[in-house]
């Protein structure tokens, strides 16, 4: 299998990372038409967890040796994964205090080296920083999915991180940026966002109450209601920017030549 490495990022919490990184994982899953993993790589704070009512099988911590290092290979993901549903496997944060500090960022670097050969497609939730976690989830991916909101400070945000990883070398062409909240009436308007930021904007979730009352529930809407604008919305992006054919020609960012 030849399967395709999505990172989620947002430079601030709050605007919706996770829920968004949750529902492209269950649409990209097709209701088990293709095998995906959800990957939450806030060791120390995830909600993946949490937001779809799930208890551990496992985590990355099980994989680190005794000598601070990580040993990985196919037949251990099967202990890491905890399922979700029908194609759908989740690697989720470590339950025990302390824990996360123990996993190092090359064993990053080896799941998600791994998971493409056992997965359609991987997504990776990332916590607020541009870690060491983070930036080796970044070089091992084919696609970087940069989620933001209209508001001033999370515009600002957002123009720091596009010029960091052009500052990184990362490509152009293997992101794409989603407002979330793009019809909240705070006098910005999806034209005013793209002008400030400078670049367009792939995808746009609109406000609902019915998104929290997902997540108070452990359901994701598009699961619970797939033909919710918002769903339709996470829909559309999914088979404008990531299932279409020119996308699955991508290589890894890790192939690129510096």
């Amino acid at each position: 299998m030849n399967g395709r490495v999505l990172t989620v990022f947002a430079a601030k919490g709050g605007y919706g990372k996770t829920t968004l990184a949750t529902n492209l994982a269950v649409v990209l899953n097709a209701g088990g038409a293709r095998r995906v993993c959800l990957v939450d790589l806030n060791l120390a704070h995830g909600d993946v967890a949490n937001m779809l009512s799930l208890q551990p099988a496992g985590s990355l911590a099980d994989a680190v040796t005794a000598d601070g290092s990580g040993l990985l290979d196919v037949a251990a993901i099967g202990s890491l994964v905890t399922r979700i549903s029908t194609g759908l496997d989740g690697v989720l944060p470590p339950v025990v205090p302390g824990e996360a500090a123990r996993v190092p960022a090359a064993l990053v670097g080896d799941l998600l080296a791994i998971l493409p050969s056992l997965y359609h497609f991987t997504v990776v939730d990332t916590p607020a920083q541009f870690s060491g976690h983070v930036l080796t989830a970044l070089d091992h991916s084919h696609y970087h999915v940069l989620l933001t909101a209209p508001e001033r400070l999370a515009l600002h945000n957002l123009r720091l991180t596009l010029d960091m990883l052009d500052m990184l070398s990362y490509r152009r062409a293997s992101r794409s940026v989603v407002l979330n909240r793009c019809d909240a009436r705070v006098g910005l308007t999806t034209d005013e966002v793209e002008r400030t930021i400078k670049t367009p904007i792939a995808g746009a979730l609109p406000s609902s109450w019915d998104v929290s009352t997902s997540i108070n529930r452990g359901v994701p809407l598009t699961v619970a209601h797939p033909e919710h604008r918002y769903s339709r919305a996470v829909r559309r992006f999914v088979e404008s920017h990531i299932t279409a054919a020119r996308f699955s020609k991508d290589t890894p960012e890790s192939s690129r030549p510096w």
